[in-house]
This record gives structure tokens, C-alpha cells and sequence, in this order.
């Protein structure tokens, strides 16, 4: 249509040109037509941005029609995408039927209550908002979360959790075929679990989390009476289907729970980094622990930067088989102690732990090394304690550069392996046991 007004343009132009080359003059009816036309070829160029400006943009697919709200989007019928632009269950849609059915859910279907028609969500990309499912300013968002997973899961795409903070009334247990849950950032994104959650997050399937908080701030004596996140890989005979393997956690912060904050059972070949617990455990919960059970192993992962602070009596807690697993930069202080049970219980079978410093409030606590052939580098504890050891089944282990100056350092009874410290600081008057071998130590 645009062409065919410029090229009536031109035509008139080339026309009223040659009639005044001939005449030598111009009348008022070309002086009329060349002001009309001219007037007319602004109107094409106003219409030309108008095109470009116009209620329709491309989204991966044809044109997609944009309306400003679901109020809008009810009054329409075509055949094309729509995609309502404002609201918190905005999203893509296109119109799927008539139907006289009520029980729908905006997460995926949207009603018109003008035309009667049914509008269904297009999933566009590998994520799942539960934004599309909140239909109120509630700031629980329990069956929100549930119901974006189960959509995730059917479809094979990932979670994303909004950023506020939100309360969290019943355990959340992460279906099989999610690929994963994130937020908008561990400080932006937080779900405050309500008292009396056996767990919070129940994590059974590989997939990958990150950048979310669980709980908030508060002092031991008034924190909330629940537990954290559960990581619990079945056995290895299910392990093709139902295991947690290969899978990353990433910016998890866990706070301010009377019980356990993250909780690790039988995992493979999965990576931890900046996972930050603080103001969790109690008498019968590790803040933070690694576990191998039913005669399963966790093995063959890291985590990267691990902090567990202010914990309630029951620390970190890291079981003696697992195995062939790395566990770099562990930063816990201002420990609550108990002098009857260990604060610490670092294990493993030939596993590396680098730079670790370790510290508590009491003025003596209790710490037990545990495991296999396994090797520490640069291990600290930076406040008066007594440290058990034991190399199990008579094996050895081997410290490297180790700061120990507050430590009392024992042995369990029966110990056959030898505990080799290679250079260190370490207090006077330790090293009279026959199983601990010193060397380039400086003793205070």
C-alpha cells in the first residue's frame, strides 16, 4: 500500500515538471496537486513510523499481538500469539477453544469471562515463572512453587523462584524431570519457612539450584523450628533414574533454624559452591552435614566455599565414608559448644580438605577427625579445643602446614595408623604419642 502512494507521487511529480517545462509557468490547479501530494507523502512517512511503533513484535515466533493486561487480552479473539505485557502472571498466550470449565489455572490456562474463550500459556525458553501462578499479593507462595514444578517437570525446564520474601507453610518436594530451581540472588530471593517443617526443601533428583535464602535472621534462641534443605540421592540401584548425580548448588544461604540447615545424603559426581549456613543446628542436628547411608556412599565432589556460622552445639558434621570428594575454603566460627558431644566430625576416605579455619565460642569444644588416608592443608581451629583422631581401620592421615597452637591432640584407643604432620604450629607437650609423627612443626 505504501509503495503504491510513492509511486503515485513520483508519477505526479514527473508529470507536473514536464507541464511546466512546456508551458514555462505554473497555474494554480499543479500548485494545488504538488501541496496535496506533498501533504500526503508526510502522512505516508507518519504512517511509516507508526508501522514500526505498532502493537506487534516478535518473540522466537510469527507476530505476536501485545495487549497491556488480562482485561484486555479478554476481549480478544484471534488466531495469533498475545503476549499481556503487565501483571504478575504475564506471559505469552495463544487461544486454544471454547469451554463452559471454571477450574482453570492461570500458570497455564486463562479463561475470558467476555468471550468464553480458553487462552493457553506458550512456554518460551527453559524456564517456569512461579510468578505466573500467584494470583494475589499473598506473600505465601506454597502452591505457587508447587504447581510451576509441576509444569517445569512435565516440560523438562528449570524453576524461577520471584525476588521478595515469602513464607513457605508445607515441605516442598522437588518432583522428578525438574531440571532445576533458582532465584533472583541468595539476598533477593527468600522463603521463610513456618514452625514445625520436618524440611523445607526436599531435594531427590539431579538438577541444579542456586541463588536463594531459606529462613531469616534471628538469635539461637528464637529461631524457627524447622529443618533446611534435604539432598537425599537413593540407592545405587536406582541410581540411572533417581539419584543426584552431576548436579550443581550454588549461592544457598540457610538461616536461623532450630535443626538442620543443609543436609547431604548420597550424592555423586555433584558440585557444592558458596553454600552459607548460619544460626541452624541443635543437640540432635549438624548445621551442615554430609552423609553416606544404607550402605551408600556420597563421593567424587566438591564444594567450593563452604561457611557454617553461629551454629547451636552441632556444627559441620562430614561421615568417614565418603569418599574421593574435595572440600576447599570451610570458614565456621562462634561454635555454641557442648562439651559432651563434637562439635566437628571431619571424615572421609581419601579426601582433600584445603584451608580450613575453625573457631568457637566456648572456652573449650570438642573436634574429631575421622578417615581414610585422607589429607588436610592448612587446617586451623583458632580457639582452645581438644581434637580426637583417628586414621580408621588403621590408616593414615596427613596434615600439612596445620595451625594448632589451642589444640590438645589425642588419638582414639587401639589407633594403628600413623598421623603425620608436616610443618604447623602446634601447643608444647603434644608430641609424646607414639602415633603422631612431627616434622618442621613449631611447637607453643
Amino acid at each position: 500500500m505504501i509503495l503504491r502512494h510513492i509511486c503515485i507521487y513520483i508519477i505526479f511529480v514527473f508529470f507536473t515538471n514536464s507541464y511546466s517545462q512546456v508551458k514555462g509557468e505554473k497555474d494554480d490547479v499543479q500548485i494545488s496537486l504538488l501541496s496535496k501530494l506533498k501533504n500526503y507523502s508526510r502522512e505516508i512517512s507518519s504512517l511509516k513510523g507508526q508501522i514500526k511503533k505498532g502493537p506487534r513484535v516478535t518473540v522466537n515466533y510469527k507476530n505476536v499481538i501485545v495487549c497491556s493486561s488480562f482485561e484486555e487480552l479478554e476481549a480478544i479473539k484471534t488466531d495469533e500469539l498475545v503476549f499481556v505485557e503487565n501483571g504478575i502472571s504475564s506471559g505469552l498466550f495463544k487461544l486454544i477453544s471454547k469451554s463452559n470449565s471454571t477450574n482453570l489455572d492461570r500458570g497455564v490456562y486463562f479463561k475470558s469471562s467476555i468471550t468464553n474463550f480458553i487462552w493457553k500459556r506458550v512456554f518460551d525458553g527453559d524456564e517456569i515463572l512461579v510468578d505466573w501462578y500467584r494470583h494475589s499479593i499473598s506473600d505465601d507462595i506454597t502452591d505457587e512453587i508447587k504447581r510451576a514444578m509441576r509444569t517445569a517437570a512435565f516440560l523438562k525446564k528449570y524453576v524461577s523462584l520471584p525476588a521478595g520474601v515469602f513464607k513457605i507453610s508445607r515441605p516442598i518436594i522437588v518432583p522428578m524431570g525438574l531440571l532445576g530451581v533458582y532465584g533472583k540472588g541468595k539476598l533477593a530471593t527468600i522463603l521463610i519457612p513456618r514452625s514445625g517443617l520436618e524440611v523445607t526443601f526436599h531435594i531427590k533428583y539431579s538438577g541444579n539450584y542456586s541463588d536463594f535464602t531459606i529462613g531469616e535472621y534471628r538469635p539461637l534462641n528464637n529461631r524457627i523450628n524447622s529443618n533446611g534443605i534435604l539432598i537425599e540421592g537413593e540407592l545405587a540401584s536406582e541410581a540411572v533414574n533417581n539419584s543426584i548425580v552431576l548436579s550443581t548448588f550454588e549461592n544457598i544461604r540457610i538461616l536461623g533454624l532450630n535443626g538442620y540447615g543443609f543436609k547431604i545424603e548420597n550424592v555423586y559426581d555433584s558440585y557444592f559452591k558458596s553454600i552459607s549456613v548460619e544460626l541452624c543446628g541443635n543437640s540432635d542436628e549438624y548445621a551442615f552435614s554430609v552423609n553416606s547411608i544404607n550402605g551408600e556412599t556420597t563421593n567424587m565432589s566438591t564444594w567450593d566455599q563452604l561457611q557454617v556460622e553461629q551454629s547451636d552445639k552441632k556444627a559441620i558434621y562430614i561421615g568417614p565414608d565418603v569418599f574421593s570428594c574435595v572440600f576447599s575454603n570451610i570458614h565456621s566460627e562462634r561454635t555454641s559448644d557442648s562439651k559432651d558431644i563434637f562439635s566437628y566430625v571431619l571424615g572421609g576416605n581419601r579426601c582433600l580438605y584445603e584451608s580450613i579455619r575453625i573457631h568457637n565460642r566456648t572456652e573449650k569444644s570438642s573436634l574429631r577427625i575421622s578417615g581414610y588416608n585422607t589429607t588436610f592443608i592448612n587446617f586451623g581451629v583458632e580457639s582452645p579445643n581438644t581434637l580426637l583422631l583417628e586414621g580408621v581401620n588403621g590408616s593414615d592421615l596427613n596434615f600439612i602446614n596445620s595451625y594448632l597452637p589451642f589444640s590438645e591432640l589425642s588419638t582414639v584407643r587401639n589407633q594403628i595408623g600413623n598421623i603425620y604432620f608436616n610443618s604447623g604450629t602446634f601447643r608444647k607437650g603434644i608430641n609424646n604419642n607414639q602415633n603422631l609423627h612431627f616434622e618442621y612443626g613449631l611447637f607453643k
